[in-house]
């Protein structure tokens, strides 16, 4: 079947002429307000910012100056913390001594007591000294051995005599486990 349009030709073409109008109207129309919108947006972008109320602007200063105490106060407890944690893990001292001046009293003389913490945790000790007689010497590392304190203690004594007519010593070890508690 053959169609055949009845409409007169001026009307087709009013017509064809009508619809790309209206399709150039809508471009155009779109395109505008495309701009519109990046360009409100670009104003938008690069204005000055708004400044806040007064009144907020007061409760934020108020609010840093609180975080600036807060955050001295939390360092301040911190370094309590850290103290307290050391202190803890340190051994009282003076039991330590008193132990020794008993073990050590009318046998030797002590010269030197050195402490220091040991690779694996412990306390290493020495003890220099001297006496009259090398026996005494091996009384004392007994009787501090003897007291649970101490572990691995080694002795030894200096070849010659001093001038005082008295033997030099000295005496090796780690505290024991769970003694600096």
């Amino acid at each position: 079947m053959i169609r055949e349009n009845l409409l007169p030709s001026h009307r087709i073409e009013a017509r064809r002429v009508s619809r790309a109008a209206r399709a150039w109207a809508m471009l155009l129309g779109s395109g505008t307000i495309v701009v519109a919108f990046g360009g409100l947006g670009t104003q938008v972008a690069t204005s000055a910012p708004r400044t806040m109320p007064v009144s907020l602007q007061h409760q934020l200063e108020a609010t840093r100056a609180e975080l600036g105490v807060a955050q001295e106060l939390l360092a301040l407890v911190e370094r309590t913390h850290e103290a307290s944690r050391l202190a803890q893990s340190t051994p009282d001292w003076s039991a330590l001594l008193t132990v020794i001046a008993k073990e050590a009293q009318g046998r030797v003389v002590l010269r030197a007591i050195g402490v220091q913490p040991a690779a694996d945790g412990t306390w290493s000790i020495s003890l220099v000294g001297h006496t009259d007689d090398r026996q005494r010497v091996l009384e004392v590392r007994t009787g501090l051995e003897a007291t649970g304190l101490f572990a691995n203690l080694r002795s030894g004594t200096a070849q010659g005599v001093s001038q005082q007519g008295s033997i030099e010593f000295h005496i090796d070890g780690q505290l024991s486990p769970g003694a600096s508690r």
